[in-house]
């Protein structure tokens, strides 16, 4: 199945799979002139020096060297590409000084270590056998590089094994050696940049195994993935869809989709959110690390483990709290070992965006922001384009009064004039639906003594939408085109590691309308999307 989808947006940018290779397949869509074609498809340019991201370096090391890499890490700088995701070739492509300098005293430290704690995993052979020095320089090459090495590499690497003795005099001569050689390759621009020399545009071998493995993993092939690069196994259709099922089984890929849900959702906030204890003593022991397990405790259920529809993740009924998390729903009875299911059917709260976190993360401490809420909407969730303030605007709401009271009343009556009016109209009814809710993320029915209004009306799909309540607006967004274009828009842009593209709308739009049918999971979007033209082909207008 994953092929005959797969073929349905490959349509949209030429064909990966050639008409007909499948065995046994009929009744598939997107070939020529079919639904989802395209004419005349293009193959956007990319980067043939895409730099690893910070995350992507992360996983990277994490993988290659057996080991934790985060406090080695901890100070560099954070990063986003211009797909809006901290991925991508969009990413500056020189090192520059600061960058080299962490990145020396990273691969310092990290070869020691590795040396000190995962050396059984880095060496495939007996240091004391004679060619061991050459066989761990040639296996670990081909893991940091993400290809064989070429004999001119080899013969540097094992000039420069040899030296490691003089180096670090206080070690083992072979374990000197190997931290020596870790500690270089770690700093090579192969390891550092995804590099590209293909010349050909369709992308096969070790270069389509990494394209791969850094769209579906953010980090590099494993040893399987290298084999069926090296017997050109890859440029088989069959096995290519067999590769990409094997990977989204890995664990690693259930990171995937942990990092673009909270990349997407902006979970980077959980961790500056703190609320008086005083004002709201439910919150007081929720932590940023509890806001990430309910996100990602949704994302198993909605995604990984039992995968259900694009309308389910966006508007499901359950969520998974511990019992910290269970004060702010106003949930008894959940004991303290860990997170259990909470049904959220008649609370008036539906899937993602009335998670704690969403809405905590979308608040000070005072109040809830129900233009940054409704913003969120608007631009993520519906991708719709949005001018950011003037930077010189007074952004101070009029405080509560005989006739303000309500958080609603503060940001109808504070951005009713120019030039806030122009965005506030179209955001603002977004924001109010979700005025239930407190800085805290508490349901509330009054707001300063008054009663909530949490109603409006926006368009979808060009028309009109009436709701009352977050719960109404978020089941309008689940069963929209709109929304479903963007949540494909959004994969799109992570997968294939770049802002949006003229190229990319022909398989944005078959995207979401695959999202719109019965059976059709994220997981499958994901699979169809690595498995189409844009993972597989590259322009040859690339430099």
């Amino acid at each position: 199945m994953g092929l005959v989808l797969a073929s349905a947006l490959a349509g949209c940018q030429g064909y990966v799979i050639e008409p007909g290779a499948e065995p046994g397949v009929s009744g598939g869509r997107g070939g020529p002139g079919g639904p989802g074609s395209c004419e005349d498809p293009k193959i956007v340019a990319r980067s043939r020096l895409p730099r690893l991201s910070n995350h992507q370096l992360a996983s990277t090391l994490r993988d290659l060297l057996f080991l934790d890499p985060t406090a080695e890490l901890a100070g560099f700088s954070l990063e986003a590409g211009g797909s809006g995701f901290d991925r991508g070739d969009a990413l500056h492509v020189s090192v520059e000084n600061g960058y080299a300098e962490q990145l020396q005293s990273a691969a310092e430290a990290l070869a020691a270590r590795a040396v000190a704690e995962s050396f059984d995993d880095l060496v495939p052979c007996d240091p004391a056998a004679s060619g061991c020095a050459g066989e761990l320089v040639r296996a670990f090459g081909r893991r940091a590089f993400r290809r064989p090495l070429t004999d001119e590499e080899a013969s540097t690497f094992d000039a420069l094994f040899a030296s490691g003795a003089d180096l670090y005099p206080s070690m083992e001569p072979f374990e000197a050696g190997a931290r020596l050689v870790i500690e270089a390759m770690l700093q090579m621009p192969d390891f550092v940049y995804r590099v590209e020399q293909g010349e050909a545009q369709t992308v096969e071998g070790y270069e389509l195994a990494s394209r791969l493995s850094y769209a579906l993993w953010s980090s590099m092939p494993d040893d399987a993935l290298l084999d069926a690069a090296e017997d050109g196994a890859l440029d088989d259709a069959e096995v290519l869809g067999a590769e990409v099922e094997r990977m989204l089984d890995d664990a690693r890929a259930r990171g995937m989709f942990y990092d673009f849900h909270e990349q997407w959702l902006g979970a980077e906030r959980f961790d500056s959110v703190g609320r008086d204890a005083a004002r709201y003593p439910e919150y007081a022991g929720v932590g940023p690390d509890d806001l990430r397990a309910e996100l990602r405790a949704y994302v198993d259920a909605a995604v990984l483990d039992a995968p259900t529809s694009f309308r389910e993740l966006l508007a499901g009924r359950t969520t998974y709290v511990n019992r910290d998390l269970a004060a702010v729903y106003g949930a008894e009875g959940v004991g303290p070992e860990g997170l259990v299911e909470l049904d959220l059917t008649g609370t008036g709260r539906a899937g993602l965006l009335t998670q704690v976190g969403f809405l905590s993360s979308r608040a000070t401490d005072a109040h809830p922001n129900l233009a940054n809420r409704g913003a969120f909407v608007y631009r993520q969730v519906l991708c719709r384009e949005l001018a950011d303030p003037p930077a010189d605007l007074d952004l101070d709401l009029p405080a509560p009064d005989a006739t303000i009271r309500t958080e609603r009343d503060r940001f109808e009556h504070g951005t009713a004039n120019q030039p806030c009016a122009g965005c506030h109209n179209q955001i603002n009814p977004f924001g109010f639906a979700f005025e239930h809710f407190d800085a805290a993320g508490r349901w509330r029915e009054m707001d300063n003594d008054a009663p909530i209004d949490a109603s409006g009306e926006i368009t979808l799909d060009g028309q009109r939408v009436q709701f009352d309540g977050a719960e109404a607006l978020i089941d309008a967004i689940a069963d929209s085109q709109e929304a479903r274009s963007c949540y494909a828009r959004q994969w799109v842009r992570y997968l294939y590691e770049r802002a949006d593209q003229a190229e990319d709308q022909c398989l944005v739009d078959t995207a979401a309308e695959r999202l719109g049918e019965p059976g059709y999971t994220v997981r499958d979007l994901v699979r169809d999307l690595v498995l189409s033209s844009p993972l597989r082909l590259r322009s040859t207008e690339e430099e």
